[in-house]
């Protein structure tokens, strides 16, 4: 649903760039620069500039996010025109762009409306519901299109915790619809599948398994 100014590469342990096509930073580490892409637009046909960086940055301290700490070191972001925002930090900090980089600093329009969250992302919210978000691609996103046309993000009470489930599907009443369960932040699960022939259908195997495994270490 959002971007942000950069993006961390695993593979290469590098940053790229996201709404900011490049940045630079002053010797000592205390400015750093963010050049905005041009033609960006928010979900809501609303262009993105460096105003709705720096009032992303405002709406942290507005209302006391609990990730405020992080940018305590931020004096404050200037703006010079609409593409280009400088970050003036009160001490050196060679790790800055791992900030522009994560979710608390994912850019908002500065003039915040109401209903749904909007964005820049590759998706939207097309529908909220009190059992399921439905997430629609944007077609404006500046990046690539996203393959999947719709995303259905299932609410299941009192396992919040335990699980998510994902149905991906094409019209309403696609009877081939695929659903994608995920475990829970912290959790692993062994599964077998009973579908597929094989030993583990056979339950002193699965007890020996039981035995083998440390249920606490995993």
């Amino acid at each position: 649903l959002f971007d942000t100014l950069v993006d961390y590469d695993t593979a290469s342990e590098s940053f790229l760039p996201k709404l900011a096509h490049r940045w630079e930073s002053n010797e000592d580490r205390t400015r750093w620069t963010f050049y905005l892409r041009k033609g960006i637009r928010f979900h809501d046909g609303r262009l993105l500039t460096s105003r709705d960086v720096r009032s992303t940055l405002h709406r942290l301290r507005r209302k006391n996010s609990p990730a405020i700490n992080l940018f305590e070191d931020v004096e404050d972001a200037e703006t010079f025109g609409d593409y280009v925002v400088v970050f003036r930090l009160s001490r050196p900090n060679a790790f800055f762009l791992h900030l522009a980089g994560c979710l608390y600093l994912a850019v908002l329009p500065a003039e915040e409306k109401e209903g749904l969250p909007i964005g820049s992302g590759p998706f939207r919210i097309g529908k909220l519901e009190k059992n399921k978000l439905t997430l629609n691609a944007f077609d404006g996103y500046f990046g690539y299109r996203p393959l999947i046309d719709r995303v259905d993000v299932w609410f299941l009470p009192g396992i919040e915790q335990e699980s998510r489930t994902y149905q991906l599907s094409d019209q309403d009443d696609a009877e081939d619809n695929k659903e994608l369960s995920n475990p829970g932040m912290g959790c692993r699960y062994l599964i077998f599948n009973f579908r597929t022939p094989g030993i583990h259908h056979d339950s002193a195997f699965r007890q020996a398994v039981r035995l083998l495994y440390d249920r606490q270490a995993i």
